[in-house]
């Protein structure tokens, strides 16, 4: 198989290790995604950060990660995986209220217009509106108060 070179600066290389990092988090979430391929392009990432940057901050030899327990194999550092542990808490976060903004201006759409095709709806300009306005209303909620005026009420 025909390979690919690349150069990366070291400063690249430690971001392309996070990238690396995350992008294997979100595809283990994948339940069918098969992972052979993933891992073995993930290590080649790990093994060549540990041999081609000797003391870097991002790479260490196997067990050095958070949870990780494998020995014999190069991972990233504790301080790499935690700088991707806020990015991922970040983008769980984001992701979070960006989904329940649309799902609760799909509520109050449905309670005020009732049940419709979706092809319907978006031939109408009133019922586009609406669905915005509703996304912006409840995504500026969420940014100024956070999930806090989020109650239960029973019908």
């Amino acid at each position: 198989m025909k390979e690919i070179t690349l150069s990366f600066t070291p400063e690249e290389y430690r971001e392309l290790a996070k990238l690396v990092t995350l992008g294997s988090w979100f595809i283990m979430g994948a339940d069918d995604y098969p992972a052979e391929l993933m891992e073995e392009v993930t290590l080649k990432i790990y093994t060549n950060g540990y041999v081609q940057l000797p003391g870097s901050d991002a790479f260490a030899m196997g067990g050095g990660g958070i949870g990780d327990f494998r020995e014999a194999e190069f991972v990233v550092s504790d301080k790499l995986y935690e700088e991707c542990e806020v990015l991922e808490d970040a983008y769980k976060k984001r992701e979070f209220l960006e989904f329940l903004s649309c799902q609760m201006a799909d509520r109050d759409f449905y309670e005020q217009y009732g049940k419709m095709e979706a092809e319907e709806a978006v031939k109408n300009p009133e019922f586009i509106k609406f669905m915005l306005e509703k996304q912006i209303e409840y995504r500026q909620q969420f940014m100024f108060n956070g999930v806090d005026n989020l109650r239960v009420v029973e019908k």
